[in-house]
């Protein structure tokens, strides 16, 4: 019905701009079909009081046509808004109490409730590019990385940026297999406690890291020791392969599966919106990173791991104690 009532409207909007277009200004009336169960839906060119504001076009009738066949909509149980789109702006708040549903709210509370947590898995997850390049640089051995490819030889710290996309692309097919396989045994994992579980790999990462670190100095430490001793403190790289395999377990657990889970539960008219705002909490994340390094200079190597670990707990608890109540909104 819905179909039916929107192409009735375009087509009813088109012959509104011939209209336009002709000019002539004289009166009549046009008869849309609205097709099926609905009868016809006629519009006429007369003017008559609509219950839309007026729209304004120069010297033509296509306004008048669109709000009467508005008019007629509303008249059917539907919702219309008309307005270019700077208009919208600034007034998203108004148009969100107007004509929503109890649960068109609670979706939108449940999407904010995600983006507030994942907050937390974006901050973690992407000192990658932070505390954990520098990590890598000054505490793990990197002389036994010298990859000579003929025309440049790759050796540094920054040469662990590529294991985290080589584990998305070999661990992608693997999870959405693990997924699959689940299903085939009717063992459904709802999106809600895979993000959760995704929180709570992230800890486990950064767990991994801090067991590692324990017996670390810290930067100010490390600064006053000879290179002897630097030397015989050094972590394997094999310590940040495993990190970063862990951590891309945890990101294909809440990236793919949170976008979706905004697709299906964000109002269709919100979609746009709420995958910006999505977005937003991985800019938001990104904004945050400067604790990492703040962290990496001032305390000791364990205790910087530490507070990643608690922070994607702590958000793992708060997606657990929201389960429910997520998957009953997605319903």
């Amino acid at each position: 019905m819905k179909k039916i009532l929107a192409l009735s409207l375009a087509c009813v909007m088109a012959v509104g701009l011939l209209a336009g277009c002709g000019g002539n200004g004289d009166s009549g009336s046009t008869n849309e079909s609205a097709g099926g169960e609905s009868g016809t839906l006629t519009v006429s060119l007369a003017s008559s009081p609509s219950k839309l504001d007026p729209i304004h076009y120069s010297g033509s009738y296509e306004g008048q046509i669109i709000n009467q066949v508005c008019d007629r909509l509303v008249d059917m149980g539907a919702t219309a808004v008309l307005s270019e789109t700077t208009e919208f702006i600034g007034a998203e708040h108004i148009l969100a109490r107007r004509g929503r549903t109890p649960e068109i709210r609670q979706r939108i509370y449940a999407l904010f409730a995600v983006f507030g947590v994942v907050i937390f898995f974006w901050v973690s997850f992407h000192q990658n590019g932070y505390s954990l390049t520098y990590f890598a640089r000054d505490y793990v051995n990197l002389d036994v990385i010298n990859i000579n490819l003929g025309f440049t030889t790759i050796k540094g710290a920054e040469i662990f940026q590529s294991v985290n996309p080589f584990f998305v692309v070999t661990l992608t097919p693997l999870i959405m297999w693990f997924f699959g396989w689940l299903r085939k045994r009717s063992i459904e994992v709802s999106t809600p406690m895979k993000i959760a579980i995704g929180m709570g790999i992230a800890a486990t990462a950064y767990l991994f890291l801090m067991f590692f670190s324990f017996a670390l100095p810290d930067k100010a430490a490390l600064a006053g020791m000879k290179a002897d001793q630097v030397q015989s403190i050094l972590v394997t790289p094999w310590v940040m392969v495993g990190l970063y395999f862990i951590l891309t377990v945890a990101e294909l657990f809440i990236s793919p599966l949170g976008l979706a889970f905004v697709s299906k539960v964000a109002p269709p008219h919100m979609q746009g919106l709420m995958q910006g705002f999505w977005l937003a909490a991985t800019a938001v994340g990104n904004a945050l990173l400067f604790v990492g390094g703040w962290l990496y200079m001032h305390t000791p190597m364990w205790a910087t791991w530490c507070v990643f670990v608690a922070a994607c707990g702590m958000s793992m608890l708060v997606m657990l104690s929201m389960v429910r109540w997520l998957e009953r909104v997605t319903k």
